[in-house]
């Protein structure tokens, strides 16, 4: 008998510890996963650029001398405005110079042809030559003026409402003819880039909704409309691109070389959802809890657009799952829990 009150101890403590087991299992809520019909969003981000079909050259006519830069990279020019002027070379003036003395040489010296002639001095076909000999200096003359060779200054204006892109030169740099001077982009050509995931593309078409957002100034937005896809990855990021236009009336918000951001909408589809509390992260990366007879598992997940309260699970998980939505704060894997589905 003298052992009974050592059993009878030894019994309370293993109804304690079975007690203070069956106390501490967790209760959580939890729900079975199904396949939803959903119009998810997703962020993604880019910059203003110029369509390559967008780029004009402006080039010299003849050699020359910068000599006034009126306008600089990024500036906004309208059709007939002023860009640059540049000074003539004076091999330039030269040569006009010297055509002009020509066609006054042949012009006095056809006088005195005429002259003679009426005086039956000279005959017809040295009067034809006279006028022929006219008729060259005046072409030479004409074909020089036709080049600008006349104008000691030329003013290089745009052709369009644009937007300086590249100028080429230099206040006091010499060129040679035909020398690009600047380019200039058509501001009504002008498209955004924007870097989409890979799994995104299957929902993403033309017509996907798209917003336009000023990184630096989130307040200002415009819709954008989606114009090409690229079927294959940009190496430099790891992205698809995808073309989009800019409304003409939002131009002076959205700069050339403005860093954006955009919240395309997928086109309706089937996907996995479950509600973001169900969803944590570490150093892993995002993972949620699996219930599986009574017991939770960890898994990891690949996550998708977040609508409103819940977030899409692209992979990692299955219909027909029962996912812990609630009390998983301090869940482990392989924790045994009481289940109040939902």
């Amino acid at each position: 008998m003298r052992y009974l009150p050592v059993i009878l101890y030894l019994c309370g403590l293993a109804g304690a510890a079975a007690q203070t087991s069956k106390q501490s299992i967790p209760i959580v809520e939890a729900h079975k996963i199904s396949a939803q019909q959903i119009h998810s969003l997703i962020q993604v981000y880019g910059t203003v650029e110029a369509d390559a079909t967008s780029i004009h050259t402006m080039a010299s006519r003849r050699a020359g001398t910068v000599s006034d830069i009126r306008l600089v990279e990024g500036d906004k020019v309208t059709a007939g405005q002023t860009v640059l002027t540049y000074q003539s070379l004076a091999s330039d003036q030269s040569q006009m110079e010297q055509a002009q003395a020509s066609v006054d040489f042949q012009q006095q010296h056809l006088r005195q042809i005429e002259s003679l002639f009426k005086n039956h001095l000279v005959n017809i076909t040295e009067l034809d030559d006279a006028k022929r000999q006219l008729k060259v200096a005046n072409a030479v003359l004409k074909a020089l003026k036709s080049e600008g060779k006349n104008h000691t200054v030329e003013q290089i204006v745009s052709p369009l409402d644009g937007i300086i892109y590249a100028i080429k030169v230099e206040n006091g740099q010499r060129f040679p003819a035909d020398s690009t001077l600047f380019t200039l982009i058509d501001e009504a050509q002008m498209k955004v880039r924007l870097g989409v995931a890979e799994s995104d593309l299957p929902n993403l078409t033309t017509d996907s909704g798209c917003q336009l957002y000023n990184v630096f100034n989130p307040q200002v937005k415009v819709i954008c409309q989606i114009t090409s896809i690229s079927h294959s990855i940009n190496t430099s990021t790891g992205l698809v691109d995808v073309l989009a236009t800019l409304p003409a009336g939002d131009l002076n918000a959205f700069p050339l070389g403005t860093h954006v951001s955009a919240t395309l909408t997928l086109n309706k589809h089937s996907a996995l959802v479950v509600p973001q509390t169900a969803v944590k992260q570490d150093i892993g990366g995002h993972f949620l809890f699996i219930i599986n007879q009574g017991i939770v598992h960890k898994k990891y997940v690949d996550t998708g657009a977040q609508l409103d309260d819940q977030i899409e699970i692209v992979k990692g998980l299955s219909p027909g799952q029962t996912v812990v939505i609630s009390g998983n704060n301090e869940l482990t894997d392989t924790t045994p829990v009481k289940v109040k589905m939902l």
